[in-house]
């Protein structure tokens, strides 16, 4: 299982890790924001984008379709100190997919 922790300090950029390793951005399949936060939508997004490609792993199309919704749904509401699991993320997901609240 993986575990994503970020924390957002104040007027910086957030600090974001799965499994305590600096998590990409992946920038190579978009460029929401330069870096990673859930304060402001397009860095929400960035956020959104990098931890769903992770979490997919070679999905990497899976985690393109489901970003700006996963985004609404979680991100943007994370608080200041937060910690995610790939078994949360996962429910969400397919929740997402089937159109039901997670």
């Amino acid at each position: 299982m993986t575990i994503y922790h970020g924390i957002h300090g104040h007027d910086v950029p957030g600090t974001v890790t799965a499994n305590n390793r600096p998590l990409c951005p992946r920038h190579d399949l978009a460029r929401h924001a330069d870096h990673l936060g859930w304060r402001h939508p397009d860095c929400a997004l960035q956020l959104s984008l990098a931890i769903l490609a992770h979490h997919c792993g070679s999905d990497e199309q899976r985690a393109l379709d489901f970003c700006e919704a996963y985004r609404d749904r979680v991100v943007i509401h994370l608080p200041p100190v937060w910690v995610l699991d790939s078994d949360e993320i996962e429910v969400t997901l397919v929740a997402l997919a089937a159109g039901v609240a997670a």
